[in-house]
């Protein structure tokens, strides 16, 4: 991993149309879209709304043996509709979504205040029949209902791979969505290109992959059947959708997207090759979906970003089903079964896990969908290491349920999803590594509770007599600091809430509300302009207010104080800024000792510190930069070792300021 620059997000509305047009071309392309449906809010023409009836119906045939919980309902739209409508149409009569296929397949939630489903919707709960029997000499239907037996679903097999180092450096493409409710359209406030799955809340678009070998390089084992295949999308279905109602019970939305491609072609049998191999055939799916040659990663996290977009999500991942339905062993050549990359792009999931005995494939989609939001295991495993003194997640939360190096050592041991084999136990360990934290102990997510902020452009403004006042600022949101480890504790802090008024006064008067400049209070972040008539001769002070959707305003009151003079007059010229913070550092690569230099900010004092490649801290200094600071580091860690050959991080964080640098140690 290393340090991401990315470039500024105010433009990242403009990248909307270019993934469309990408998706567009894509299709006509005729790459393997199978499944994908049009942008939310676009009207498909006649041949795709053709696709998509073919789609629907195979689907609905999928889901006829769906066994749901009570107060859940599988619901299907009129053909042909704009799924974003459909999904909107459900939630004003009351039904909630959490989980979907796109464009007409619901599985929702009845509220207490639901009504008659809207015109042209049907009820196809009660058309549910038995599973069918699975074909003469294969492994039964994986995902279905059947009983765990007690044994550790993983047989003590590593299963969360470190994150996928991520080397592109773009924004991201809003993704808009049409359902309305709590959380904002589009990506949340602060989201980038690289932020797939930082935390569990909102929309999450999942795409259901289906490879497929053609037996060009890699001799051709398995192929998938209908009824496999539909057996995986209702495991999935059923897996996201103990998420989905448990995020319900702690008062968070949480629905998921899916959208799936069949039979992708790939010239290895993906169940033949161990998982560290797994990037050859991965590499061969993901070109056909993104249309262009790359490595892994970059396709992955390429083909992720345009399902938030197609799907309307605030997140996305990939879910790669393998098919290996009668092997005699149930595993990867290394001995592995299903398995993630911890915060994504993608998890792996055999339909045959340690020949399917101990935990049914619902269990798997719902484990491994967890290590895409950073939570990590909690049971002992070969050459893994997932200790309970071990932190993880946006809010860098311990992994205290850990049973290494014993059950109880950090203080808790309780049955966990990430644990051993209970699938439905959601403990609070995992439940704040993927973001559901509650600090302050207010029965209301700290993700809820972020508070606005307004940013006036001047503080001290003087005018003459009889002129107009014109004055600007910004209202933004202060989102909870990313302090996720497996980003340096320096990822891009993200806020689910919107600006959703703004208002000024006069000389304490009563509160008036404006507009932002595009008119528009849908943003975590709205610029503003007010005109004023002429005020008295004198001094005045202009307070400003805001408040978020979270119902929070400013913990302090911004004000400019006004000076009316009985003569011409302007604008104060602004006070010189502050030299920019200035950080250098060399030489690199360095070998006997590495001289820092910092200059300007206009801070009293920096907090510079030095990082692993792992994300451990090295050491670290707190300096005075005005008007300067310069020292040296002799090459030794924090307990006195000299530090190994390798690549460092430095980050300096003076005020609201952060810098970067990277240097390399040769002894």
């Amino acid at each position: 991993m290393r340090f991401a620059s990315f470039v500024c997000a105010d433009g990242i509305r403009d990248r909307l149309i270019a993934v469309r047009l990408a998706a567009s071309l894509a299709l006509s392309a005729g790459l393997l879209l199978t499944g994908a449906p049009a942008a939310f809010g676009s009207a498909p023409d006649d041949a795709g709304a053709t696709r998509h009836v073919s789609e629907s119906a195979a689907w609905s045939g999928a889901l006829q043996v769906l066994s749901l919980p009570s107060g859940t309902r599988w619901i299907e739209s009129p053909a042909g509709g704009d799924p974003g409508a459909a999904e909107e149409a459900l939630r004003r009569a009351g039904y909630v979504p959490a989980v979907t296929i796109p464009p007409s397949q619901f599985v929702v939630r009845v509220g207490p205040r639901a009504t008659s489903l809207p015109a042209g919707f049907i009820d196809r709960t009660g058309a549910a029949s038995p599973a069918p029997a699975p074909p003469s000499g294969s492994a039964r239907i994986v995902g279905e209902t059947e009983p765990h037996d007690g044994m550790h679903p993983f047989g003590g097999r590593i299963d969360v791979l470190p994150p996928v180092r991520r080397d592109r450096d773009a924004t991201a493409s809003p993704a808009r969505s049409l359902t309305g409710g709590v959380l904002p359209e589009g990506l949340f406030y602060g989201t980038r290109w690289e932020d797939l799955s930082e935390f569990m809340v909102g929309r999450v678009a999942i795409g259901l992959l289906f490879p497929e070998s053609d037996g060009t390089v890699d001799p051709n084992l398995y192929d998938w059947t209908p009824a496999l295949r539909d057996s995986v999308v209702r495991s999935a279905v059923r897996g996201f959708l103990k998420w989905s109602d448990q995020a319900a019970a702690h008062g968070i939305p949480l629905s998921f997207h899916l959208e799936i491609h069949t039979s992708i072609p790939t010239r290895y049998e993906p169940i033949s090759r161990t998982v560290s191999q797994e990037d050859l055939w991965i590499e061969d799916v993901l070109r056909q979906l993104v249309g262009y040659r790359g490595d892994a990663t970059s396709m992955g996290v390429e083909f992720a970003n345009g399902l938030r977009g197609r799907l309307g999500a605030h997140w996305a991942g990939l879910a790669i089903a393998v098919q290996n339905d009668t092997s005699s062993v149930g595993t990867f050549p290394d001995g592995l079964i299903a398995h993630a990359r911890l915060g994504g792009p993608w998890f792996v999931v055999p339909v045959n896990n340690l020949r399917t005995t101990s935990a049914t494939l619902d269990f798997y989609m719902e484990h491994e969908l967890t290590h895409l939001f950073w939570a990590l295991d909690e049971y002992p495993a070969v050459n893994a290491w997932w200790s309970c003194t071990l932190t993880t997640g946006y809010f860098d939360r311990l992994n205290l349920n850990s049973s290494i190096p014993q059950p109880g050592y950090c203080g808790v041991s309780e049955n966990c999803l990430m644990r051993g084999n209970y699938p439905d136990a959601f403990c609070l360990p995992t439940r704040e590594q993927v973001g559901w934290v509650d600090l302050d102990q207010s029965a209301t997510p700290d993700l809820f509770e972020t508070v606005p902020a307004v940013l006036p452009e001047s503080t001290v403004y003087r005018a003459a007599v009889g002129s107009p006042l014109l004055l600007r600022g910004t209202a933004a949101e202060t989102a909870w600091p990313n302090r996720n480890p497996y980003r340096f504790f320096s990822g891009d802090s993200i806020s689910v809430s919107v600006i959703d008024s703004i208002f000024y006064r006069v000389d304490g008067g009563p509160w008036v509300s404006m507009q932002p400049l595009d008119g528009r209070l849908d943003e975590g972040s709205e610029k503003f302009e007010l005109l004023l008539d002429p005020l008295p001769l004198g001094s005045h002070t202009i307070e400003w207010n805001a408040r978020n959707r979270n119902g929070k305003q400013p913990l302090t009151l911004a004000s400019t104080a006004v000076t009316i003079s009985g003569s011409s007059g302007s604008i104060d010229p602004p006070s010189a800024p502050p030299a920019a913070l200035r950080f250098v550092l060399g030489p690199i690569p360095a070998r006997t000792s590495v001289q820092f230099t910092l200059e300007g900010g206009g801070v009293d004092h920096a907090l510079v510190r030095l990082w692993t490649a792992g994300g451990a801290l090295a050491r670290s200094w707190l300096v005075a930069p005005a008007p300067l600071a310069s020292w040296a580091w002799d090459g030794r860690l924090r307990n006195g070792i000299p530090a190994p050959n390798g690549v460092y991080f430095v980050t300096v964080d003076a005020g609201n300021q952060r810098l970067k640098r990277r240097l390399v140690w040769v002894r």
